[in-house]
């Protein structure tokens, strides 16, 4: 992408869960771990047609159409890593601006962030704005009120993952 551009997107920020954990295993399986991480959330943004924006060392930023697309990447992502990576993901839609370095800044994207926060590993946490409108993704969910640094209250809803937590998510 040239240039900067504003547009309404669905925004996934995805952490692995005690990062330090696995800087215990030593630098070669720490390293390894983390390349798995990123491959696995850059496999699962391009089967559902995301954007891979930024990526940290223990972080990354997706943008995706629709926030169906966002959600279905999140599980593929929880499903297909390995074991001992755990990742906390949080999913928001709104309007981001797109950097031409490749970044996402808004307050859609900062609450993307602030959802992963509130989670367990192996988590996923979508706002209820994010959820609402995803009605072909059927996933077992739990209702949560959040207080965000700001002191706003937002609806949630964290997806259960593991086995049987997906009766069916499209091809979104």
């Amino acid at each position: 992408m040239s240039g900067e551009e504003i547009r309404l997107c669905a925004i996934m920020h995805a952490e692995i869960a005690k990062p330090d954990a696995l800087l215990a295993l030593g630098k070669e399986e720490a390293g390894a771990a983390f390349a798995q991480f990123r491959e696995t959330i850059r496999a699962a943004a391009e089967e559902k047609s995301g954007r891979f924006l930024e990526s940290s060392h223990g972080g990354a930023v997706v943008a995706f159409d629709t926030s169906a697309a966002a959600i279905s990447a999140a599980l593929l992502i929880q499903q297909n890593l390995k074991p001992q990576i755990k990742a906390k993901i949080g999913i928001n839609v709104g309007d981001v601006l797109f950097t031409s370095s490749g970044g996402a800044i808004g307050s859609a994207a900062d609450i993307a962030e602030e959802l992963v926060r509130v989670l367990p590993a192996g988590g996923i946490c979508v706002s209820a704005a994010a959820w609402h409108a995803s009605p072909s993704v059927d996933a077992r969910t739990i209702h949560v009120q959040l207080e965000l640094p700001s002191g706003t209250k937002l609806d949630a809803y964290r997806i259960e993952t593991g086995e049987n937590s997906l009766q069916k998510c499209p091809d979104a």
